[in-house]
């Protein structure tokens, strides 16, 4: 099993590492004392993000009172402490920052060209939205890729792990200028942010994010149809039919000859399989392959889950025959329930047929 993220940061090591750093920059610092304080309140034992964040509030009694004087010995770590392991000072700028949003969206930038402060520039945008989103959409033309991700990460209106920006879910259309500038960016770390910014948009205002995308046109630009096909991929696979002609997906006209499963009792940890084939009735196509598992949840509900099967293009009348197989290894993410399960297979986003089969304990 996979090391847990708690366990590969914020060890025993980052706190010597930290009291050395601040030891440079406070001459009567008590590296003994922070330690102890780190042992005394078990910090190494808490979960990631907690550790994070209580990793900056112990920084911060160690700190002079002058808030100017404060971040300017934070900006000086920053350097020091790169990637997930300083995000530790962007959060302490959240913390304690609110009550400057001027300095503190300065040090902020200054601070995610080394880690990232897309978690801890939300509050500010909470705050004050416009006049951050304008800082934000001058950091969308920086030089500094990291820079130029956090002005599209930073304002994604459902971030994981982060506190949503609910006036931002509710209306989108102020981050559509951000956007709009990193839409063909060079740095595919940039433009992995812009779709899931995108993506975020799509659950909740998806006339809006493809009223943005069309705007943009598709097959005019590589990065900026990478952007598309990445940023409506939630879309695509509720089989929105705007998103799928956008993407040349037109509505299929296909005939299932068979479509078999190799065994309709599974236990559980083994694998689905399937085979499957198809004969296209219509013009010449593109056609995207899906699947969809209905699985039994807890209480006898049920929950559905789209997984990717093959795209390919076919001629009119041509047919093909195709395999899969999905798992039902247990794994940490997922709980299996015994039950009627059913398998749907959706061709350019609408249902062609679908089986249902038994998934058995173990």
């Amino acid at each position: 099993m996979a090391e847990l993220l708690k366990d590969q940061y914020y060890l025993w090591s980052f706190y010597e590492k930290l009291g050395e750093a601040l030891e440079s920059q406070l001459p009567d610092f008590d590296r003994a004392h922070l330690l102890k304080k780190v042992a005394d309140q078990k910090i190494i034992e808490l979960d990631l993000k907690t550790k994070m964040y209580e990793s900056a509030r112990l920084m911060h009694q160690f700190l002079p009172h002058a808030y100017e004087n404060q971040l300017g010995i934070v900006l000086k770590l920053g350097p020091v402490f790169g990637g997930l392991e300083g995000m530790f000072l962007p959060a302490w700028v959240e913390l304690f920052g609110l009550d400057n949003p001027a300095a503190s969206v300065q040090g902020l930038y200054e601070l995610t060209k080394h880690s990232s402060a897309e978690f801890s520039i939300r509050p500010f945008i909470i705050q004050d939205q416009s006049l951050v989103l304008k800082e934000m959409l001058t950091w969308s033309r920086d030089e500094n890729e990291h820079v130029r991700r956090l002005a599209s990460e930073g304002c994604r209106p459902r971030l994981p792990w982060a506190m949503a920006i609910s006036e931002l879910k509710r209306d989108p259309e102020p981050i559509f200028p951000i956007l709009d500038e990193l839409k063909a960016d060079e740095s595919l770390y940039v433009r992995k942010s812009v779709a899931n910014n995108i993506n975020d948009i799509t659950k909740d205002n998806p006339d809006l994010a493809l009223d943005l995308v069309e705007g943009w046109g598709f097959g005019q630009h590589k990065h900026t149809d990478w952007i598309i096909k990445h940023g409506l991929r939630s879309l695509i696979k509720a089989g929105n039919q705007r998103a799928l002609k956008l993407l040349g997906f037109e509505p299929p006209k296909v005939s299932i000859d068979k479509f078999q499963l190799a065994n309709n009792q599974v236990k559980i940890g083994d694998n689905l399989n399937m085979k499957l084939t198809l004969i296209n009735k219509g013009k010449d196509a593109t056609l995207m392959l899906d699947y969809t598992v209905h699985f039994v949840r807890a209480k006898g509900k049920m929950g559905k889950k789209v997984f990717k099967w093959k795209n390919f293009a076919l001629k009119a009348e041509e047919s093909i025959v195709l395999s899969k197989s999905h798992s039902f290894k247990l794994i940490n993410t997922r709980r299996y329930y015994p039950g009627t399960h059913k398998v749907e297979v959706q061709v350019n986003g609408e249902i062609v047929t679908f089986e249902e089969f038994q998934l058995l304990d173990v």
